[in-house]
């Protein structure tokens, strides 16, 4: 797992970490290493500045591959996370958070 220049992730909250390093594996197991785009980032609303929501590239896999990692990343983690591809061409990616007040149904 490697961060994107000038990304923060140092005071991430502990379900995050374990977030990355889920993804790591899954990204692994598909022929990459995971490139964490966004961490903590003060400008963003959400849960970003919160140390709840990272971003991962993409942009590296096919678009059907794009979204098995979607998928495949939603059910390791659980009803706890959102886990949504959006952005467009070189700007794709997965954003993930920890949002425990909002459940999902998997």
């Amino acid at each position: 797992m490697r961060l994107k220049t000038g990304v923060i992730i140092t005071g991430l909250h502990a379900k995050m970490q374990i977030a990355n390093a889920k993804a790591a594996v899954i990204w692994a197991r598909h022929g990459k290493e995971l490139v964490i785009t966004d961490g903590i980032v003060a400008r963003k609303s959400g849960f970003h500045p919160l140390g709840r929501a990272c971003d991962y590239r993409v942009n590296i896999f096919a678009k059907p591959l794009q979204m098995l990692l979607r998928d495949e990343l939603a059910v390791e983690l659980g009803n706890h996370y959102d886990v949504i591809l959006h952005g467009e061409g070189d700007e794709i990616h997965i954003h993930c958070e920890f949002d425990p007040d909002n459940p999902k149904i998997i």
